[in-house]
């Protein structure tokens, strides 16, 4: 019940801020002003036992719903699509992920040589499934590229040959201005715990906020890393030489698979096959001790009878 409540606050929240400015939302999902000055007196008086009513109302909701659903999706296009951000240092590599929205850090990559960070980066897009990856790049307060830009750049390209050949060629890897991501990284850790010693700490937070700032702006702005098209043409016949591989060793897995199950069958059939000839000699369910009696008297009586 309280999930709905919240659910339904949220969206009056969102129809106070259409009735500010509700330029923005497609004229067919626009909310009418009726509608909106009942959610306002829903608002003002008593929450629960107004949220409780309005809860039964199936049209308000309904409009609510279908308002809050466009004005989204017309206002954040990139919704749902899965992304890594990558905040590239020399020493240190930040990593985060996000659909979106509530982007969260994976890791920092402690290591220095730039290929053994572009092989790390490669292995969590590929394990995560991402559609593409959002480098932030490091300019100066005036816009303009500096050192560690130039750096950042012949990064993301050996990134991008990286990628073509192990996703192909429909991951782009898009560059996104980072300044002030590390500042804000710093500032929401000290709001948190201003005793922290945060050296070493923030660049996957910086790379979530990459992330945060790319989907805010609907990544309008991107710069996507093109590849020359020798080293592209290359990249490309090395990722259809990788997925062969990967089909020939899914089908190993497969054949073995396949192998261990026909190996188990013949065992239970073995096993069958053998429970119904102890069961005609009689012998199913004896205990080996039982079983040399009655073996030996067998022998007795055909000894008998001779």
């Amino acid at each position: 019940m309280w999930s709905r409540k919240q659910d339904l606050f949220v969206s009056i929240l969102f129809c106070f801020a259409v009735r500010l400015s509700s330029s923005w939302i497609p004229n067919s999902y626009k909310v009418n002003s009726a509608r909106i000055s009942e959610i306002s007196l829903l608002a003002s008086s008593n929450f629960e036992d107004e949220i409780t009513a309005a809860s039964k109302s199936s049209d308000l909701n309904d409009d609510i719903v279908a308002a809050a659903a466009a004005a989204t999706q017309e206002q954040c296009q990139l919704i749902g699509t899965k992304s890594l951000g990558v905040d590239y240092g020399l020493s240190r590599t930040g990593v985060a992920i996000t659909v979106g929205y509530n982007p969260k850090p994976i890791d920092i990559i402690k290591e220095t040589n730039s290929a053994l960070v572009v092989d790390s980066i490669v292995q969590y897009a590929t394990s995560m499934q991402v559609s593409q990856i959002v480098l932030g790049l490091p300019l100066e307060k005036n816009g303009t590229e500096c050192e560690q830009a130039n750096l950042t750049r012949v990064f993301g390209e050996h990134l991008a040959i990286e990628v073509i050949a192990k996703l192909g060629p429909q991951v782009p890897v898009l560059l996104w201005d980072e300044r002030y991501t590390s500042k804000e990284a710093a500032a929401r850790a000290h709001s948190k715990n201003p005793d922290d010693d945060l050296y070493g700490t923030l660049d996957a937070d910086a790379a979530c906020i990459i992330l945060e700032t790319y989907y805010k702006n609907n990544g309008e702005g991107a710069e996507r890393i093109q590849v020359n098209k020798e080293q592209h043409a290359r990249s490309l016949a090395a990722y259809e030489q990788f997925k062969i591989k990967q089909k020939e060793e899914e089908q190993s897995i497969l054949n073995k698979r396949l192998a261990k199950m026909e190996k188990m069958q013949n065992l239970m059939e073995r096993s069958k096959k053998l429970e119904e000839e102890m069961r005609a000699n009689g012998t199913l369910g004896l205990s080996n001790k039982k079983k040399r009696k009655k073996k030996i008297r067998k022998r007795n009586t055909f000894i008998r009878l001779d």
